[in-house]
């Protein structure tokens, strides 16, 4: 995985002297009215926080619903989440979690180790075509249950010992499974998702404003597509006390220099959308607006290595010592993002990864020549495909000059 910065801009509140009339800006506005402005980038998908996706769906999915954890960002570790304690045996196999005896569904319901137990189960039922239920694999009979090979959810190492006690058994240790559960295996509410139809439809309107129900600190209150989603403040949540927002109101603004805009304009209050040009005028002239924070995130080059010439070792071995990492968060990113030269990025908690590779165009070089193609003469133009956004293509075009400069290797 690549530690990749992700670029975020606080706003701050402005203070204004007496004596110069001035219109209130909607982040002025929200300062005063405890309303939080948030730049989403582009439109949830989905709002079931089971079968969510992108990083912008849970930005909101991350305010109506909590799991057993939630995730200390500035330790980078899982804590108490509706669970507000729980023990891991000796031979860190056996999970018991005691639930929070005040926490409570937005509807006043109050949450269960059911609830849990029914969730767990709706997150790996194959029906449902959840992309991630392999995150539930390290419990026992999970797999099994994901992939059709058993229909029994008893034979699933998860157990309701009482309304608020719940066993999770895993087939191997997992120091990762207590994030799992504060970012992935959320739980829903039972009654809401069945009235609305077959608990495993990924078209059905339970998770709507007027229907969801969560058991999160804010509650879906409004859903303007492709305007603006708000959230309000959940009166029954177990630690309502401490959120002093009163709503959260979320807004997909696709193109990142207009998401930029309007945090200027006080129109916003928080944007990830920072094009990498703005970064150098942010560090110099507001550095206080400006928060980089690592994500885990791997970008990378994938190769076809079934068809020739990449179903050579030695070239894409040579193509892989041609890439300068360094260049390419320098040119694109405004150094936004850090070269990757292993999967594990540093700081990631407890492992350091090896040193990986790095650039070495006298290597590549040879290794293309060994291949039969020195200089790059004889090999055939590779077409590469990249995603379309306002960067990857960016990237492609460093990628390309590079290769062609330093191999003479060319991109279509």
């Amino acid at each position: 995985m690549r530690l990749s910065p992700l670029v975020a801009l606080l706003v701050l509140s402005a203070i204004f002297t007496a004596g110069c009339a001035k219109r209130e800006t909607p982040a002025e506005e929200g300062l005063r009215t405890h309303t939080l402005l948030i730049g989403n980038q582009n439109e949830p998908a989905t709002l079931d926080p089971q079968i969510y996706d992108a990083a912008t769906d849970y930005n909101v999915i991350g305010a109506l619903f909590e799991g057993l954890t939630s995730y200390d960002e500035k330790t980078a570790t899982a804590v108490p989440g509706a669970a507000e304690r729980w023990e891991i045996s000796a031979d860190g196999l056996v999970y018991t979690f005691h639930l929070r005896a005040n926490a409570r569904w937005s509807n006043g319901d109050r949450v269960t180790a059911r609830d849990f137990a029914w969730s767990f189960q709706r997150f790996i039922t194959p029906a449902l075509g959840n992309s991630y239920a392999y995150y539930f694999y390290p419990v026992r009979g999970a797999e099994a249950f994901a992939t059709g090979q058993t229909k029994d959810f008893s034979t699933v190492g998860v157990a309701v010992i009482d309304d608020l006690t719940l066993r999770v058994t895993l087939d191997r240790p997992t120091a990762y499974f207590l994030g799992i559960l504060a970012t992935s295996a959320l739980p829903v509410h039972r009654a809401s998702v069945e009235a609305a139809g077959r608990f495993d439809d990924r078209t059905s309107p339970w998770a709507k404003p007027g229907k969801l129900i969560g058991n999160g600190a804010f509650t879906l209150t409004e859903w303007q597509p492709s305007a603006r989603i708000v959230v309000t403040k959940n009166p029954y949540y177990w630690n309502a006390a401490q959120n002093h927002l009163e709503r959260v109101m979320f807004y997909p603004i696709e193109k990142a220099d207009a998401e930029e805009l309007a945090f200027r304009a006080g129109q916003l209050h928080v944007t990830f959308s920072v094009p990498p040009a703005k970064l150098a005028t942010y560090r110099s002239t507001a550095p206080e607006k400006l928060r980089i924070d690592p994500l885990l995130q791997l970008s990378f080059v994938n190769f076809n290595a079934t068809k020739a010439p990449l179903d050579h070792p030695k070239v894409r071995r040579a193509l892989a010592l041609a890439l300068d990492r360094a260049a390419i968060s320098a040119s694109v990113f405004n150094g936004a993002r850090l070269p990757a030269h292993s999967l594990v990025p540093p700081n990631c908690g407890g492992y350091t990864g090896p040193a990986g590779q790095t650039e070495d165009y006298a290597a590549a070089r040879a290794l293309l020549a060994e291949a039969g193609y020195p200089g790059g003469r004889g090999l055939p133009s590779l077409p590469m495909q990249v995603l379309n956004d306002d960067k990857v293509p960016r990237v492609a075009e460093v990628i390309q000059a590079l290769w062609r400069r330093e191999l003479g290797v060319q991109i279509t």
